[in-house]
């Protein structure tokens, strides 16, 4: 009776592990330190890459003090992204520490329940610098005189570095738009859509959302977008508005689902732009997803000639 009754609780934690895909941790990088240490707190999620997750504030995660806060750091695993981010503390008194749990609550697709992951506590300790009070107190020491040196070789690097700005002024005048227009012929040979998902690996190699920077990275994904409608499409996408783009969409022979994703990422983006939102990380991973599948669902597949 008690094998079998194990077996159960077995079977019961085994398959709430495997529907479980969120999972959430959190640690201290030693669990011990002296007063005033810098105390780093590695915070690691991994998702679904269609789930909606709700990232801590960076004060909401503990009342230590807070001393500095690392940009998130996303790493794509097949169908799921994970998602660390570092915070620094210190602390000023000795004793036992506790990091509390950490919940991130979060969303399916197509679902409205909440749902939420949460990671274990962690204990560490804070321990005071020992005093010798027996050691005898060392004297003052005697001023120490500093002679004065010769910087002449600092002046030579500074007109060396002034002579280099000078000649970089004068080629961004007389000779940069020349390498723009080469650049650009080269640019016109490629087909739309490679040079579409050229520019949006460069985009996300920028981590300009990672870095905070919310409303430069959405501006510069929906003018890759509004380039690559106008060019395949032949419709008046970068002088237009979202909902004047939207509209013209509806002439266009592609799928609706192909339509929702450019209404994702537009209605998403306009916000942005003026400063009325601050979308989550897993929104602006998602964004770039549909971007790349709306490109690869529309392009032009051009057949050779032996294939016509």
């Amino acid at each position: 009776m008690r094998a079998k009754l194990i077996a159960i609780l077995f079977l019961i934690i085994t398959s709430n592990l495997l529907r479980a895909q969120v999972s959430v941790s959190a640690k201290t990088d030693k669990d011990t330190y002296l007063i005033g240490d810098y105390i780093r707190v590695q915070l690691n999620v991994t998702a679904d890459s269609t789930y909606v997750l709700n990232w801590p504030a960076e004060n909401s995660v503990t009342d230590y003090e807070l001393i500095s806060v690392n940009p998130i750091d996303t790493i794509r695993i097949n169908n799921a992204y994970h998602l660390s981010q570092e915070f620094v503390y210190s602390i000023y008194d000795a004793g036992n520490y506790y990091l509390p749990a950490i919940t991130i609550p979060y969303k399916k697709f197509k679902d409205t329940s909440a749902y939420f992951a949460t990671s274990d506590s962690v204990l560490f300790t804070i321990k005071s610098i020992e005093v010798d009070t027996t050691a005898a107190i060392k004297p003052i020491k005697e001023v120490i005189e500093v002679t004065t040196k010769n910087y002449t070789w600092v002046y030579i690097v500074c007109g060396l570095i002034l002579l280099t700005g000078i000649g970089f002024a004068v080629y961004i005048v007389f000779f940069k738009d020349k390498t723009k227009i080469i650049r650009t012929e080269k640019l016109s040979k490629i087909p739309i859509h490679m040079l579409a998902i050229q520019l949006l690996k460069s985009l996300e190699e920028k981590k300009l959302w990672q870095n905070d920077n919310l409303k430069g990275y959405y501006s510069e994904l929906t003018e890759i977008l509004r380039g690559y409608l106008e060019k395949r499409f032949v419709i008046n996408a970068l002088e237009s508005t979202s909902d004047e783009i939207l509209a013209q969409l509806q002439k266009v022979a592609i799928s609706q689902e192909q339509k929702e994703n450019i209404r994702y990422i537009l209605e998403l983006a306009d916000p942005v732009k003026f400063a009325k939102s601050k979308p989550i990380p897993n929104e602006n991973i998602l964004a770039m997803q549909k971007a790349y599948e709306f490109v690869e669902a529309t392009k032009v597949i051009e057949l050779k000639p032996e294939d016509k």
